[in-house]
């Protein structure tokens, strides 16, 4: 399930879209809050734990592969999928963040009540979260992926450069899972592209946006985004472009090495590629028939 937002800030009832990409997403959002306790809290009095969320997310994000645009992706709806079987959301929050070196899965503190409200142009925020970048920092780097930049500072879709600054914009419907799109300072992830008139061709996206007051999933044709900056992130997925060398934290490389990432992450890496080996032995041994290998394939 998948909660969104259309352009007029209506929330869906439950309805299903397919996607470019062949996947399908149902669509709901009735009901969901911005988290307004301690997330760790939450978690409990509903029989889990942080730690238990945290290895959901990772097994999703390493099922899809890490450094890639699938494991962005796969970041994004879990976190925002476990976060919703609770009945809530990542509040927003103005001037937060959550991107330090060592902080990884989601923070057990969100929602907790600031001790001094924080305000921006949009209003004034009481519960500890995130705002638009470091939202979308985290959740490239639940995919292994260093995207801050000491060099761009806020304007993380220059992280995508290949040889100079801002060669990486592209036009407003060339867009893809895990580019990024800028308004004046505000930033938010492309998840997949839209048919929504059935007549073939992508005519809109589904997004990821940290908008007060939570984060969410939108709705947004291209006719809506075409005044907008969008950046191709293929040199960030590919470890490459001109910003590599002045990445935050891990030096030269915009992929986190894995003895950095927590143990959870590790072993639910460690368990995807086995299964990809298993995967890849029985079709060679010719354990499953064409149609079976084919289905596999494309599950993987």
């Amino acid at each position: 399930n998948l909660f969104v937002r259309d352009e007029q800030g209506r929330v869906s009832k439950p309805y299903p879209i397919t996607v470019s990409s062949g996947y399908t997403y149902r669509i709901r959002s009735e009901g969901l809050q911005w988290l307004k306790t301690p997330l760790a809290g939450t978690v409990e009095n509903a029989g889990s734990s942080v730690d238990v969320l945290n290895a959901a997310i990772a097994a999703d994000v390493a099922s899809a592969g890490l450094y890639t645009r699938l494991g962005v992706a796969a970041a994004a709806v879990s976190s925002v999928s476990h976060m919703a079987e609770l009945g809530y959301s990542i509040p927003y929050q103005g001037r937060g963040s959550y991107q330090g070196e060592n902080d990884w899965g989601l923070c057990p503190e969100w929602g907790s009540k600031l001790s001094k409200p924080t305000e921006d142009g949009n209003g004034t925020y009481y519960y500890k979260g995130m705002q638009c970048v470091g939202s979308l920092v985290w959740t490239y780097k639940q995919a292994g992926l260093n995207l801050s930049n000491t060099e761009t500072g806020w304007m993380i879709g220059e992280c995508g450069a290949v040889s100079k600054r801002s060669d990486n914009v592209i036009a407003y419907d060339r867009a893809r899972t895990g580019d990024l799109v800028q308004k004046n300072q505000h930033y938010l992830m492309i998840l997949d592209r839209l048919d929504t008139d059935g007549d073939g061709l992508a005519d809109a996206y589904l997004t990821y946006e940290m908008e007060a007051p939570h984060l969410t999933f939108l709705i947004l044709t291209f006719r809506t985004v075409r005044y907008r900056t969008f950046f191709n992130m293929d040199a960030v997925f590919l470890n490459e472009g001109r910003n590599r060398k002045r990445a935050r934290f891990w030096e030269d490389t915009f992929w986190i090495p894995t003895d950095a990432m927590p143990a959870y992450l590790r072993d639910a890496a460690q368990a995807a590629n086995a299964d990809r080996a298993l995967d890849r032995f029985v079709r060679g041994v010719g354990l499953v028939s064409f149609e079976e290998s084919i289905w596999m394939e494309g599950e993987s």
